[in-house]
């Protein structure tokens, strides 16, 4: 209650203006219609000085403390009831015009200070705004960034299947180094083959075995020594078959910011997912290899050369070519397993096939069709030109000298040829015309090719 009565601004003016302004202005009035009571009238001027100043806790200003006072001397003193009438009247007009002036400062400040919770309201909204404006902004990048994080998401979603059902090894890097390039679009994506690397950053990856990431390499002391290098950031990991680099993938800035751990977090999965699809893929070639191949001659077996003699026969029948086929056994076999054992009788089978490899082409298709017997399928050959190969064939073997348990020795072989389509028009037909040919080399003396008549 001290500091209200000791400050003025803490004035409420409804209390200045409503009761003491009534009673001042009554007992005034009072006192002019009734002269002899006017002592008791201006006495009534003490009661709202009382009230505001101990019940409201409020000091009137001076003014209406001195109007209040002095209203109480001309009934007193003065005895003329036209100077006294005066007197009051001028105390009326002070009184009015104190009122005025009380009403124009309450409404100045009224207005002041609605003015200033205006301009308080007004900044705050403005803060406000701006921080609004700020969220948003904030919530935008985040969108953005949730959207190209889902997008990548869905690539590597999209990547794990495609690369997962592929077991091509070069399809499978050529699919690899596309998304990449969807994931990083506008940036240099580049795969190297471990055997072909020569540059320090993919050398620090085989070396390390482990991703890298450069936001500025030319703040980063660990390529110092690289001069003008292209791209000022970069990611890069390495792609593994089987526990072994295979090579590294690396992406090279070309725009935008430079390259964060997230990034180098999606290009490591991409790797990952590409890894295990080359490491299935190679068990997939492996496994599909021993399956065709035999194990003692490294040729095809009896049933995947028939499905590929098969296949080139509708090959050779679409587009109207020749195929021939020769069938070559070795002449008196048993006899090796008999008197050197049959680890001899393999080697002179391991031996045999790779006189046969080195006579002929990449295109040719080599097989081992029974025991000691062997079939060979050349695409494009007429009678001729198959007679002819297998003649070289048969010569080459009967001079190449085997050493067997400290003692030379040589082997010869039979063949027999046959000519689609000309002398067959199936594969079952082709094979059956080349074996009745090779045992009627077989009865007429061996070490010889027999074809058509």
């Amino acid at each position: 209650m001290s500091n209200s009565k000791s400050n003025y601004q803490a004035i409420d003016y409804r209390y200045i203006l409503a009761l003491p302004s009534i009673v001042l202005v009554a007992s005034i009035l009072l006192s002019i219609l009734a002269p002899q009571y006017s002592s008791v009238f201006l006495l009534f001027n003490a009661i709202p000085l009382i009230y505001v100043y101990y019940v409201r806790g409020y000091v009137l200003p001076p003014v209406w403390t001195l109007l209040a006072v002095l209203s109480c001397f001309p009934i007193i003193i003065i005895k003329d009831e036209t100077l006294m009438s005066q007197i009051y009247q001028l105390l009326m007009a002070i009184l009015f015009l104190s009122a005025a002036w009380c009403l124009v400062n309450r409404l100045h400040r009224v207005v002041s200070k609605q003015k200033h919770v205006v301009l308080v309201g007004l900044s705050e909204s403005q803060n406000r705004c701006a921080r609004i404006d700020a969220e948003i902004a904030n919530y935008e990048i985040q969108e953005k960034s949730y959207i190209e994080k889902s997008e990548r998401y869905q690539l590597l979603s999209s990547a794990a299947r495609e690369l997962g059902g592929t077991l091509d090894t070069i399809k499978i890097r050529t699919q690899l180094l596309s998304y990449a390039q969807k994931c990083f679009p506008q940036q240099n994506a580049k795969y190297q083959v471990s055997t072909q690397i020569n540059d320090m950053v993919s050398d620090w990856v085989i070396a390390r075995r482990s991703p890298l990431l450069i936001s500025d390499i030319s703040r980063d002391l660990r390529f110092a020594s690289i001069p003008d290098y292209v791209a000022n950031s970069l990611i890069a990991a390495p792609v593994f078959i089987d526990k072994q680099i295979a090579g590294v993938l690396r992406i090279d800035l070309i725009v935008g910011k430079a390259f964060d751990s997230e990034d180098l977090r999606m290009l490591d999965i991409l790797c990952s997912i590409a890894s295990t699809a080359l490491s299935n893929a190679l068990m997939f070639n492996n496994l599909h290899e021993l399956s065709v191949t035999d194990t003692l001659t490294g040729m095809y077996t009896q049933r995947f050369f028939i499905e590929r003699m098969n296949e080139e026969i509708l090959r050779a029948g679409r587009y109207h070519t020749e195929l021939g086929l020769v069938m070559i056994d070795i002449d008196h076999f048993k006899k090796y397993n008999d008197t050197y054992g049959h680890d001899v009788g393999d080697i002179v089978l391991r031996r045999v096939a790779g006189n046969i490899s080195n006579c002929i082409e990449e295109t040719d298709i080599l097989g081992r069709y029974g025991g000691e017997e062997f079939v060979v399928l050349f695409p494009r050959e007429n009678t001729v030109g198959i007679k002819d190969i297998a003649e070289h064939i048969r010569d080459v073997i009967e001079k190449d000298k085997f050493l067997l348990k400290g003692k030379e020795s040589f082997v010869t072989v039979s063949a027999g040829t046959a000519v689609f389509p000309g002398e067959a028009t199936t594969g079952q037909q082709l094979v059956r015309v080349a074996d009745e040919r090779l045992y009627k080399a077989k009865q007429t003396g061996r070490n010889r090719v027999v074809g058509s008549l």
